[in-house]
């Protein structure tokens, strides 16, 4: 469930409203485009906002001390209306096709990584796609939201409370592009110490996966097992022992399962990274 309010910002500030109105005719003098307006239960808790001169786009959050309600100015503007979605979304299954909510796991478990890049930072992170929405809020924990109207866009994208937006105003686009270079610089820093060890693993993992027969699999696990059992019953005829015989077919059992479970993870994994492909 999401924080949208944060716990009425851990703090008992006095609530102040505004007219949503007045934002908007402050981002149009100051050649920002609004291309996203996202309300929870009748206030406005982001903007997708973008700087028409540099192309810059970012989202604002607004703190719930900050009571925003939507007016008949936001007809002009895309309006996604969120919901928190009680019920975590199924795990992935092999046995379905996965769903955005998936996607939105995914991305949330990404996210929850990246934290601690940001906890000293004013600015976050989001992840969106149509169907909703994961960020780093401000006490560094993702959040996620649910849309019942499909957005337009999807990607990452940083992110800042609206006091900060203010205060950092006329510096806030050289500040994002520092943000964005010294971000970048870290992550690719790190991914350079991960990735050459990590690309064998790959590797094998993806031969495995090409070489694996699920129905061969079957055929020789149905084969082992018939072929242990005659010769159980023939040891029971001639008055032998089974005892190593049990032991061999508790053991092909414990193989075909720890295989099966293997197979499964690593279905998961491919399918996880072809659904980060496709958003």
């Amino acid at each position: 469930m999401s924080n949208y309010d944060d716990e009425e910002d851990r703090v008992e500030d006095e609530v102040e409203e505004y007219e949503i109105s007045n934002l908007l005719s402050f981002f149009k003098k100051n050649n920002i485009g609004v291309n996203g307006i996202f309300t929870f239960e009748g206030r406005t808790v982001f903007l997708f906002i973008q700087y028409l001169l540099t192309g810059i786009d970012f989202f604002i959050y607004i703190p719930s001390k900050f009571v925003i309600k939507p007016d008949n100015s936001v007809k002009n503007y895309f309006h996604i209306n969120m919901k928190v979605d009680e019920e975590e979304s199924d795990k992935i299954s092999i046995f379905k096709s996965n769903s955005t909510p998936d996607m939105m796991n995914i991305s949330k478990e990404s996210l929850e990584r990246f934290i601690p890049l940001f906890e000293d930072s004013i600015y976050k992170l989001v992840y969106i796609n149509k169907e909703g929405m994961s960020y780093i809020n401000r006490y560094d924990e993702v959040d996620k939201f649910f849309f019942t109207n499909p957005f337009n866009k999807n990607g990452y994208f940083f992110m800042t409370d609206l006091e900060n937006f203010y205060k950092e105003s006329s510096n806030l686009e050289k500040n994002l592009l520092s943000q964005e270079t010294l971000l970048f610089t870290k992550i690719n820093n790190a991914f350079d110490g991960h990735l050459p060890s990590l690309y064998k693993i790959l590797t094998d993992v993806s031969v495995e996966a090409k070489k694996y027969s699920g129905k061969n699999e079957n055929d020789l696990y149905n084969t082992r097992i018939k072929k242990i059992n005659s010769i159980i019953e023939k040891n029971k005829k001639e008055g032998k022992s089974n005892t190593e015989c049990i032991n061999v077919m508790s053991n092909v059992r414990s193989h075909n399962l720890k295989t099966i479970f293997y197979m499964e993870k690593v279905i998961q994994f491919l399918k996880e990274i072809k659904e980060m492909k496709d958003n």
